[in-house]
């Protein structure tokens, strides 16, 4: 018959919190640097990469450890990914133009450009 695990006092947790490791443990050797850009794609200053406790700033590089490192990059990716977007709207302006101006029935010819027949 297995016995019951012991529990642990509060000081117990308190030092095994203290003492467990993390990936900011890992030997510096393995460590990356990354660089946070100053701009983002549409020119404005780029916004901080917070990672729980860890801030990086724009225009600044960090020696940092791998799984941080790629965790950062993603998020850089995520955030460019977001900047572009307000560049590229999914909405067709001018095909929402030309229907509101001749309707949607296609029963009305709508004038077309020959220069850009191809």
């Amino acid at each position: 018959m297995a016995e019951a695990p012991k529990e642990l006092t509060l000081q117990q947790k308190i030092d095994a919190k203290h003492n467990a490791k993390t990936v900011w443990d890992s030997p510096k050797d393995t460590w990356e640097y990354i660089t946070i850009p100053a701009e983002n794609a549409i020119g404005e200053t780029h916004a901080p990469v917070t990672n729980n406790r860890h801030k990086f700033e724009a225009g600044n590089t960090y020696l940092v450890p791998p799984a941080v490192a790629e965790d950062v990059r993603d998020r850089l990716k995520v955030y460019a990914k977001a900047s572009v977007r307000v560049l590229q709207p999914k909405r067709d302006y001018d095909a929402e133009r030309k229907v509101s101006t001749y309707g949607s029935s296609g029963s009305i010819a709508v004038p077309v450009d020959p220069a850009t027949i191809q």
